[in-house]
């Protein structure tokens, strides 16, 4: 199953929870999503992530404010940071990096040279912001991130479009508790309309490059990370499980965009679990 495009809203600062290896990184206790589920339990409402199954990735410490579902509509899992540091710019090149025979490069590269488009929304990134095979857009209000998805779902006919959310961080990192909640109502319903508005041929990917708990001290927090798959084509999804590196993401892209020599390459694509 191939598509003609990929979205990726990547929710930064968001992890479902404290890492294997947490104690490594200062994260013991660490929960982004818990512990805004313990603190505003009767505010916080995330219908459409419900929907998709972000609860049901908790199911061994499930969610007051975002239960499973019994019928998921996305296929859900969460991963691991494999790269032994915890910067939101390493985690993000795990995420986008590929490894080609005798170098490692962005899947951004390899994509442009094959004659995809990039589009990259963002308000600042460091790595994302070297490539100059990418068209980049710069974006500091959420919303305005999404006008620019959408805007970009007209004009992009094959390739990625790339949103890396901005507000959220930001309000983790300057300990707003309350704001980051109201701000991930509005993108719940962001990511609604964005669904709405996809055609067929379009895969949708939610995840978060990096966590970073409202309670915690330092810039990122060692924690796993979501990864959500959403197709029109697909009713009903299920679990993907835990994913040992976030590389699976660039797996993911390659394997949809390209014709690999050797399959084996692609085995830990997630377009895999999309046939089962």
């Amino acid at each position: 199953m191939n598509f003609r495009r990929i979205i990726i809203i990547d929710i930064a600062s968001l992890g479902m929870g404290e890492a294997g290896d947490a104690n490594r990184y200062h994260s013991i206790g660490a929960d982004t999503i818990g512990h805004l589920d313990e603190q505003f339990s009767e505010m916080l409402k995330l219908p459409t992530l419900e929907s998709l199954g972000f609860g049901n990735i908790r199911w061994d410490h499930q969610l007051q404010t975002v239960p499973m579902v019994e019928h998921p509509k996305g296929f859900y899992g969460k991963m691991h940071a494999r790269v032994n540091a915890s910067h939101a710019s390493s985690t993000l090149r795990e995420m986008f990096d590929y490894s080609e025979p005798l170098r490692v490069v962005s899947i951004f590269n390899n994509l442009a040279r094959q004659g995809f488009s990039n589009v990259l929304i963002s308000r600042f990134v460091n790595y994302l912001e070297t490539q100059d095979v990418c068209k980049q857009v710069q974006c500091a209000n959420d919303d305005l991130s999404f006008i620019e998805v959408l805007n970009h779902l007209k004009k992009v006919g094959e390739g990625i479009i790339y949103n890396q959310v901005p507000e959220l961080a930001i309000a983790a990192r300057k300990h707003h508790a309350k704001e980051y909640a109201s701000r991930l109502m509005i993108i719940d319903k962001q990511i609604q309309l964005l669904m709405d508005t996809m055609l067929d041929t379009d895969l949708l990917m939610i995840t978060s490059s990096f966590a970073k708990d409202v309670d915690f001290d330092q810039p990122t927090t060692r924690e796993y990370l979501p990864i959500i798959l959403y197709t029109k084509q697909i009713e009903q999804g299920h679990s993907l499980g835990i994913r040992r590196t976030l590389g699976d993401v660039a797996t993911t892209i390659m394997d949809n965009f390209t014709n690999p020599i050797n399959k084996n390459d692609f085995k830990h694509s997630l377009l895999n679990e999309l046939t089962k």
